[in-house]
């Protein structure tokens, strides 16, 4: 048998084009083509029904019939672009006619006839009542671990699908729609259009630095470089030089110039994670560079100028640590000009199910994944949980669930206990010092003497009496880690109340 060399090849597929009018309404799916701008150049007789749009209105944007949609699709075309991919996939929740649809939808990078890219198009398959079905089975078969009872929580007795996206902020890449998160978004829209210093403020897993780089892409600033550092990861004999730079022979290994963070960020922003970390020395120098623009690199005596916006963040209470002398006074209240404070999600669960399905459209994204929710009682689970690695932690759970899970829906069963804190607990109590320490049958007198384990738990109230209860802290003075200070916690049967 005669094969067709390539170039043959070519020709016989250059030559099977046929019309995009009559291709469209013959696919038994919504089908509409955007360009990159995303106007609509064609679409067929089931994108009409599904959108509730008149096909005399290719040539408009989809933004001005569906933001939501609109803002998805560009969404996918970057990260598309990016990563090379011409084909995409995501479960979308719009509202029609006041109507929640669940839309299951495929990217296709569209090309013209010389193979450049041109645009994309987008296959739409309405799923709410598959996935409305699939509910229902789940609570058929699992009532006792999966169905809410219509009296406890009648709020989250519809399906769970899709991320509700709030462009009426213009918070890039930020969801949730709760009062302590609406309120973030408005320092967020203050902050970006002001050049001052921003400290923010919350617990680990809050998105602090996603809350730093919402504001660097809204300002005037946003074509430049955003530079972030943990100044917890940085060795504390190589703080200035990491900051400021060094001139070559300056010390041992300084093999040639460096540039340091604050010069690369030059025009930029500089946002420094973990700022409590900062050695006393380093603090007296950022101090100056905050206020002149100026810092002298490491063996230099040529005065370097900078205009950068610095921000900054901590999980720390800067206050009580000035009070201490392990933070200085006028670098404290020099940063704390704008300050932001994220909110644990233990405070913002309303916020719960559109995160969850924000963080499976990612994954879907980025595993090849084709998972459109979860059950009721992995719901339940997650809405009852205390989340003390707040939204980060929420995050690892949904990656798991969606890389492990065997169904189309995420199970309480696919997610493994060790994900999950074991003991959870308030909190809020912390704040009100609220205490009581008892001593449970845990079976540690096998290990520790009565007067052992006394001394333990006194050793551990006293270290988070001196933290005012801050779990870092407090195991770092006990030299221990947080997980074995959450566990002696537990087994000493000290708890807050």
């Amino acid at each position: 048998m005669n094969m067709p060399d390539g170039n043959a090849l070519f020709d016989k597929r250059q030559s099977l084009y046929v019309d995009l009018d009559d291709l469209m309404q013959l696919v038994e799916e919504a089908m509409i083509v955007l360009n990159y701008d995303g106007m609509i150049i064609a679409n067929n007789i089931l994108s009409c029904e599904l959108l509730k749009i008149d096909r005399a209105e290719n040539g408009i944007s989809l933004r001005d019939i569906q933001p939501v949609l609109y803002d998805r699709m560009m969404d996918y075309v970057k990260k598309m672009q990016i990563g090379n991919k011409k084909i995409s996939r995501s479960i979308e929740r719009l509202f029609i006619d006041n109507t929640q649809r669940i839309v299951s939808c495929g990217i296709i990078h569209a090309q013209d006839y010389l193979g450049r890219p041109s645009g994309i198009v987008v296959m739409m398959r309405e799923i709410t009542q598959r996935t409305t079905e699939l509910h229902e089975s789940q609570e058929t078969c699992q009532q006792d671990t999966c169905a809410f009872a219509s009296s406890e929580l009648p709020q989250y007795s519809k399906p769970y699908i899709g991320p509700v996206r709030l462009q009426e902020h213009g918070v890039i890449n930020m969801v949730g729609s709760s009062k302590p998160i609406q309120d973030v978004y408005n320092k967020i829209l203050v902050a970006s259009g002001v050049d001052s210093i921003v400290l923010i403020t919350g617990e680990t897993g809050t998105g602090k630095e996603l809350v730093a780089r919402a504001i660097h892409e809204m300002s005037s600033r946003n074509q430049q470089q955003f530079i972030a550092i943990n100044c917890a990861a940085i060795p504390q004999g190589l703080f200035e030089s990491q900051m400021f730079g060094h001139i070559r022979g300056s010390f041992t290994g300084a093999i040639s110039n460096y540039q340091g963070f604050f010069k690369q960020a030059d025009h930029g922003t500089l946002f420094l994670d973990e700022i409590a970390e900062m050695p006393m020395e380093t603090q007296a120098q950022l101090l100056r560079v905050l206020q002149d623009g100026c810092f002298f690199p490491v063996g230099g005596s040529r005065l370097v100028k900078v205009d950068v916006r610095v921000m900054a963040a901590t999980n720390q209470d800067l206050s009580r640590l000035v009070r201490d002398k392990s933070f200085r006074t006028d670098l404290y209240y020099r940063i704390k000009i704008l300050e932001i404070a994220t909110p644990p999600l233990r405070h913002r669960k309303d916020d719960i199910i559109d995160l969850i399905y924000h963080f499976i459209n990612n994954f879907n994204h980025r595993f090849s994944r084709n998972i459109i929710g979860i059950t009721h009682g992995l719901m339940r689970k997650l809405l009852e949980y205390h989340w003390p690695g707040n939204v980060r932690e929420l995050e690892h759970v949904i990656e798991y669930g969606v890389l492990f899970s065997k169904n189309e829906l995420i199970d309480l069963s696919d997610i493994p206990d060790t994900l999950f804190q074991q003991e959870p607990m308030d909190m809020m109590a912390r704040a009100h010092g609220a205490v009581t320490a008892v001593l449970p049958d845990t079976g540690m007198e096998k290990c520790l003497s009565g007067k052992s384990v006394t001394r333990r738990r006194e050793r551990v109230i006293k270290a988070l009496d001196q933290t005012d209860w801050h779990i870092k802290q407090a195991a770092a003075i006990l030299g221990i880690n947080r997980v074995t200070l959450w566990r002696w916690m537990t087994q000493l049967g000290i708890r807050l109340e």
